[in-house]
């Protein structure tokens, strides 16, 4: 980072702090201040940064009476997309929700896996396959951290369900912990980086994992390198010796019970290292500096957003979620002029979100009446039947007094029984489920009491039921006559997290119209006689009051069948809600809430063209599937879940969602049917691996609807298969949409074993991909896996991941139970030959095969192991089925069109190609025969892509399209090929044109922030250069005239990296070039020749006019290398790049030498060079935007060097003075000069010149010198 940029994100310098931290300190740091904020040490500019829920929105700090966020439609709904790009946009809103909120660690996303859908909280993740869940995390985290808001996986690990949390002990194989709950997280944290990770509060195998090391330390930090910080779940720490050594970096909440005092005792007992405190503490500062990045101040207000796009985008997100699991006799879509009827109990209710901790207030919610109402000419409702678990909320219809929405509600210290109480806080409320345990209030006294206080007025006369359920006490009132008491022979229930009590009903007949004033008194946790449950309850406590009017189930079914016959059409809106699926209990069965089945019974008997929506977090029972021709699986869609049904039922949106969780035909069918809950404290996998899908298969029963499974109402043909196996599979097919409807299809690829000699699945997932055609459009995709992590197992015998040697079988399809296309291979080995491969293509197609290295990942290591067999002798690459070696990266077409904007745009600044050379190798197609050529063509459009963000989207909507929807993607499959084609041979021949293809590569890492891909490739450029020995001007001889003048440019674009490692002071850098070498370089002699290069063949130089060489791409590159000269050598020196005095006044002097050249050395710049030279907006000639690019690229450099130049002329002058043993020279300073008196009036002049420079340029030239442009 730039010094600007450390000054600007104040980063603290860790271990210079570690130095200096006394133990208390230290301690402080590891556990929380309070619910939502870490401690600050502000004698040492250590700041508190902010924490918050959650997995679908961002709650901000309160959970009581919080502030409205963007509620995001639930982890399974996100998992129903299987669309990446879209889980990073909504990763990315997260980000500015979370700096709106002032948070810069969002916890979440929640990456366990629906091992029964009947866990709690199993709408909260993403899917049941581990692979899905690892990669849409991974997606989602990428997003987030854009803006250095830190993302927190959670809960590590196999927190699958609610019974009993905090002490169950999980007992699983290595085998199932490794493939099937440890995967998603090993996946999410190579794509996605989260800086966080979020401890469960169960045990495994015996070990709370708060205290595992094995899982923390071993797996966690030791095989996966993970470097971020470990946080308990909230009251998740156990102990205080045992969590500290495992590696939980910060506890939370605070106060903490289990750091603190006991922490110090137990390091100055020598229970904890002192250096395992260290560690701790380290994880918790990088975090910290980490975040400092988001620019998030410290004790940021919170704030709203809802911005429209954000609204639009949610409202994609909820349409795209929706899996059309049925539609016999294309019922759907529906027309929006023909009578509607809106039915069912979640009609008229915007069922947005599951309940618990990912539980929030939303901006807005849009129900499926409301949606559906706005869109149709002619409506009819009827409720049919009630789908509430407990009674719904009333605090949208209750009012206060003076008449606005809600209800008043008070805080005292003192019961209702004392007269005059003192009101301590008062509020209006529009929410009557209350939960107090983040409440603060500095006279808030131990015990506390509270009064909620609303007038209600029914619409409809009858009897109304009202419940009341605390964690606490609570009576409620109607005109002051006590209906219910929640005080005496309390019942514990499920709701608050657990803790509250079941709810009491009192019920009174009504009249519309008529006021009523409803009174809830309440005591806090503290005056209920029942025992505090767990760790997170019995702080403060909790209030939920409810009411709606009493209605008979038989005559309101018949009454909506009734309403069914009278229209054309029916929309019937069922499911569960947060009450039903929340995080402190987990459902017992499948169920539809009372009286729903024969709802949807005599409402599909009554007009057969319904559509069943349903809406739900994971799956429910479906009886009455046979008789429904339409249906639906809704989710929870957040903020636009009505929205996004209406956009679905009426074809606004075309179905695209895929079921990520099975659905079983009934609970018994599910595999963990006899092993869910906790028995005596344990909880038995005994599924093993065998989740899912994956049971379903193994024992042949066939769920209801398949994993992976959703419809469309376009058609779609898989077709056009070819498949390449080396030590990568690129599987590359045709995907076409025959509908008169635009639409998206999820391919999907399975690996199966054929000739497994242990028990393994029928088939895995392994890969997928979201395509969006237009209709009648065909679009060619491709995938890739990595051989040996798709064929792994975990081998609990050798203790690590196995590939075994033998036959596999890819199929690819739609679904799980859909897989039209096939192809096999076979793996075998030797010590010496690695993974040889046989592929057999069905209808006699030919594979293509290719030579590769092995990309390592953390999921096949470089301690993972093939199973010999065999030897089968690789192939050369043949690419039987693709007319040119690219075509695995994208059409040539396409190819041809990204060239053309490296020519226009980036060669300016990048030459590393010999422009006329390179155009007709192009249309000769030299990469059919030559792999080297093929290399530098994937480069530079890896390059290009890199540079150029703003054209990203043109390649996208280019025919046929980029096959990959981010610049991350399309770089790394150039990556992948590019590794291809290094074979053992390789380096035995060195050239200009390998050296241009690891360069440019490196590049497009560099701008997308690979760094270490960028550095990887970068050591190799600068490796091939010194073999070339571009900085002796004798190795030149013998070449020919392009040929020098390519490897001069190389040789400069080497030295700028040198300068940049010299300014910086950067000493990663691995470049053979410094002070020796350069003493004996001739830089004058390496200049290139100042034409273009039309003038250049391989026989000489044209000769060229002064004019048309003044005006050259050429000399404006090396006005720009002379700049970067100037920057570095004396002008009265002998010795080029000798800058390194040991007297600082020597090097003062030789410093302002420098920046006095550097300042003035551009006055006689001539156009199209000079500064003010500005290019027309119209103007698209392609000369002058190239001129443009480099003019950019002068100026640009000259201010940021002279920056730099005065950034280590302050580094002297701010020295302080050398004591008696310091051997060094003295700078002696005038002690009338300030040193801001002397450099601040030169820095702001060159913040208002760089200001002005980057206004005067376009995006394009901006970008193709490595400037992200923000609009």
């Amino acid at each position: 980072m730039s010094p600007f940029l450390e000054a600007m994100c104040g980063e603290m310098p860790v271990d210079e702090l570690l130095s200096i931290l006394t133990l208390d300190e230290k301690v402080a740091l590891t556990a929380g201040k309070d619910f939502w904020h870490t401690t600050p040490i502000p004698s040492h500019g250590i700041p508190s940064i902010r924490l918050s829920d959650g997995p679908n929105g961002i709650r901000g700090t309160r959970i009581f009476d919080s502030v409205p966020s963007a509620c995001l439609p639930c982890g399974t709904a996100l998992g129903a997309t299987f669309d990446i790009a879209l889980l990073a946009e909504l990763g990315h809103l997260q980000a500015q929700e979370a700096k709106a909120k002032g948070a810069v660690v969002v916890l979440g996303p929640t990456l366990n896996i629906q091992r029964s859908p009947l866990g709690g909280r199993g709408f909260e993740s993403f899917s049941e396959d581990p692979l899905l869940s690892g990669i849409m995390a991974g997606h989602y985290c990428r997003g987030l951290q854009q803006e250095h808001i830190a993302a927190t996986l959670k809960h590590f690990v196999c927190n699958d369900m609610e019974h009993e949390r905090t002490g169950y002990n999980v007992l699983v194989t290595q085998r199932a912990l490794y493939e099937i709950y440890l995967l998603p997280f090993m996946f999410a944290i190579s794509i996605g980086e989260p800086k966080a990770i979020m401890t469960a509060y169960n045990k495994v195998n015996g070990t709370h994992m708060s205290e595992n090391s094995t899982l923390l330390q071993k797996i966690l930090r030791d095989e996966w390198k993970y470097q971020g910080l470990v946080m308990s779940d909230w009251f998740g720490t156990y102990s205080t010796t045992e969590s500290i050594v495992a590696g939980v970096d910060l506890d939370m909440p605070g106060p903490t019970r289990f750091r603190g005092p006991a922490l110090s005792h137990a390091v100055r007992s020598q229970k904890v290292k002192e250096s395992q405190l260290d560690d701790r503490v380290r994880n918790v500062l990088n975090l910290i500096n980490y975040s400092r990045g988001s620019g998030v101040p410290e004790h940021a207000p919170e704030k709203l957003l809802n911005r429209v796009q954000d609204q639009l985008l949610l409202r994609r997100a909820a349409a795209e979620s929706i899996v059309l699991l049925k539609n016999v006799d294309h019922v759907l879509p529906f027309s929006s002029s023909k009578k509607t009827a809106i039915i069912g109990p979640n009609a008229k209710i915007a069922t947005f979100c599951g309940g618990g901790s990912a539980a929030l207030l939303p901006y807005y919610s849009i129900s499926p009446y409301e949606a559906i109402s706005k869109r149709c000419k002619t409506t009819i409702y009827s409720q049919g039947a009630t789908g509430h678990k407990l009674l719904p909320q009333m605090g949208n219809a209750l009012r206060t007094v003076q008449g606005d929405r809600g209800f008043i509600w008070r805080a005292f210290n003192e019961p209702a029984s004392v007269a005059d109480r003192k009101t301590i806080d008062e509020r209006i409320l529009a929410d009557t489920n209350m939960f107090f345990l983040d409440y603060a209030h500095e006279n808030l006294a131990p015990i506390w009491y509270s009064q909620s206080v609303g007038i209600f007025t029914p619409d409809e006369s009858g009897i109304y039921d009202f419940g009341l359920g605390v964690e606490g006490t609570a009576k409620l009132y109607i005109d002051d006559v006590l209906l219910i008491s929640n005080v005496e022979n309390q019942k514990p229930g499920e709701a608050m997290f657990g803790f509250g009590t079941i709810e009491e009903i009192g019920s009174q007949q009504m009249t519309a119209g008529q006021d009523y004033r409803i009174r809830v008194e309440w005591g806090c946790a503290k005056t209920s006689s029942l025992p505090s449950v767990g760790p997170v309850g019995g702080k403060h406590g909790g209030l939920r009051f409810g009411a709606c009017k009493r209605i008979d189930p038989v005559l309101a079914i018949e009454e909506a069948a009734e309403v069914a016959r009278t229209v054309d059409q029916v929309v019937l809106v069922i499911g569960l809600n947060g009450e039903y699926e929340t995080e402190g209990a987990d459902r017992t069965n499948l169920d539809l809430p009372p009286h729903t089945n024969a709802l949807v019974a005599k409402v599909l008997s009554a007009n057969p063209n319904t559509a069943v929506v349903v809406q739900s977090g994971t799956t429910v029972g479906m009886p009455w599937v046979e008789e429904a021709k339409a249906i639906l699986h809704a989710w929870y869609g957040g903020n636009e879940t009505g929205n996004g049904i209406a956009d679905i039922l009426f074809g606004d949106v075309n179905p695209s969602g895929k079921l990520p969780l099975s659905i079983p035909r009934r609970l018994q069918d599910n595999p963990t049917y006899l092993s869910f809950r906790s028995e005596s404290g344990r909880v038995l996998y005994g599924e093993d691996i065998y989740v899912g899908y994956r049971y379903y298969e193994k024992v042949g029963v066939k769920p209801l609807f398949p994993f992976g499974h959703g419809l469309s109402y376009s058609t779609f043909k898989l077709h056009s298969l070819h498949v390449n196996v080396g030590d990568i599979i690129l599987v590359s097919l045709s995907v076409s949409n025959s509908s008169p409807h635009a639409g998206a299809e999820v391919v999907q690829v399975y690996i199966a074993p054929r000739s497994a000699t242990i028990e393994r699945p029928i088939k895995e997932l392994k890969a997928f991909k979201k395509v969006y055609l237009q209709a009648q459009q065909t679009r060619q995709v491709i995938l890739e896996m990595d051989t040996m992590l798709s064929t792994s197992y975990f081998d609990e015998a050798h203790n690590q991941w196995c590939s075994e040697a033998g036959e596999y079988e890819l199929l690819i399809g739609t679904s799980s139970a859909e897989t039209p296309l096939q192809a096999s291979f076979k793996t075998v080995s030797s010590s010496e030959a690695g993974m040889g491969i046989e592929v057999d293509m069905p209808n006699g197609q030919s594979p293509f095969s290719q030579r590769s290295i092995l990309s390592l990942s953390p999921y096949a290591s470089e301690n993972s192991i093939l199973l010999a067999g065999p030897v089968i002798e690789t192939t050369t690459p043949t690419w039987c089925g693709l007319m040119y070696p690219t075509d695995v990266l994208c059409p040539r077409s396409l190819i041809l069109y990204i060239l053309s904007d490296y020519l226009k745009y980036v060669y300016p600044l990048l030459p590393v190609v010999h422009r006329p050379t390179f155009e007709n190798d192009l249309k000769d197609n030299r990469d059919q025969q030559d792999e080297g050529f093929a290399m530098l063509i994937v480069s530079l459009c890896a390059a290009t892509v890199g540079f150029l963000q703003s054209r990203f989207q043109s390649y996208l909507d280019f025919t046929p399209p980029l096959a990959f929807l981010t610049r991350t993607d399309m770089i790394g499959h150039c990556y992948k090929i590019h590794q291809s084609f290094k074979d053992a041979r390789y380096y035995d021949t060195i050239s200009h044109q390998k050296w241009a293809s690891n360069f440019s590569l490196g590049l497009a890492f560099h701008q997308i922030g690979k760094n270490t891909l960028w550095r990887i490739l970068d050591v190799e450029a600068m490796q091939l250069l010194r073999f070339l020995e571009v900085q002796h001007i004798s190795s030149y001889v013998g070449l020919n005239a392009i040929e020098v003048q390519l490897r001069k440019k190389a040789f400069w674009l080497m030295f700028f990296g040198y300068v940049h490692s010299m300014q910086n002071l950067r000493n990663e850098w691995l470049n053979f070039l410094d002070h020796s070498i350069l003493r004996r370089t001739s830089l004058e002699d390496l200049i290139p020749a100042p034409v273009d290069d039309e003038f250049i063949t391989a026989n000489g130089i044209s000769p060229c006019a002064e004019t048309v060489a003044a005006t050259s791409l050429t000399t404006g590159f090396n006005t720009h290398l002379r700049v970067f000269r100037a920057a570095l050598e004396r002008q009265d020196s002998d010795c080029p790049g000798c800058t390194d005095f040991k007297d600082p006044t020597l090097r003062l002097a030789s410093l302002k030498d420098r920046l006095h050249h550097l300042t003035y050395m551009l006055d006689t710049v001539e156009p199209p060079y000079s500064l003010w030279n500005k290019r027309a907006a119209d103007d698209d000639d392609v000369e002058n935007t190239q001129r443009e690019a480099i003019r950019a690229n002068i100026h640009i450099t000259h201010l940021w060097l002279r920056s730099a130049l005065l950034d280590q002329i302050e580094a002297i002058l701010s020295r302080p003075k050398a004591s008696p043993c310091n051997q060094e020279p003295v700078l002696t300073v005038p002690a009338e000069v300030s040193v801001d008196s002397l450099l601040w009036d030169k820095k702001e002049d060159i913040c208002r010149q760089m200001l002005q420079a980057l206004h005067s340029f376009s995006r394009s030239a901006l970008e193709s010198n490595g400037l992200s442009v923000v609009s």
